[in-house]
């Protein structure tokens, strides 16, 4: 088992994947709350949900550590989960089952001081990639494949640590 806090954005693969714990991307969760604000502008769950993961992020980036405030905060998301749903459109309930389904995974951030609460980040480090397959459709071998990962790998960690992309590049290949 990994020791990693895996991000992610509930899909059961990523759930079920061997890691030490999870948290839910809630920039993923935030957009889908605007959308749902915007299908239903009668209900309010939405937008309160939005406010207390809104007020969860601005506490962990402005408040020290030891004065984060998690009780208040787990126990106001958990009366929005008990909520009554009956005249809540379906796919406000949907979220409410899944947020209820993985409910320990939402606010880890708060609990953890190394986890981010959105993986954005990733994302974007793996856009290229995705672009990459999807401009040539593929990679001509398993071989190419690895070489370009190991490569693009090599070069994002050397820029988040301002260094050279190239030189490093030379470093690994002259090692080789």
């Amino acid at each position: 088992m990994s020791k990693s806090i895996l991000v992610n954005d509930r899909h059961s693969s990523h759930i079920n994947m061997n890691v030490a714990d999870h948290q839910i991307c809630l920039a993923h969760i935030l957009r889908e709350l605007t959308f749902l604000t915007e299908l239903d502008v009668k209900q309010t769950w939405s937008r309160e949900l939005a406010e207390l993961i809104r007020e969860a992020i601005h506490k962990r980036q402005t408040v020290l550590w030891k004065n984060v405030d998690r009780n208040s905060i787990l126990d106001k998301f958990k009366n929005l989960l008990t909520i009554c749903t009956d005249n809540l459109h379906q796919k406000i309930i949907a979220l409410i089952k899944s947020l209820t389904k993985y409910k320990e995974f939402v606010f880890k951030f708060l609990f953890e001081p190394d986890v981010p609460y959105e993986n954005n980040a990733f994302e974007r480090a793996v856009r290229n990639l995705k672009v990459k397959q999807k401009v040539g459709g593929m990679f001509k071998s398993h071989a190419g494949a690895n070489v370009y990962c190991q490569i693009h790998s090599i070069s994002q960690t050397v820029k988040k640590n301002n260094q050279n992309p190239f030189l490093a590049i030379l470093t690994v290949s002259n090692n080789y």
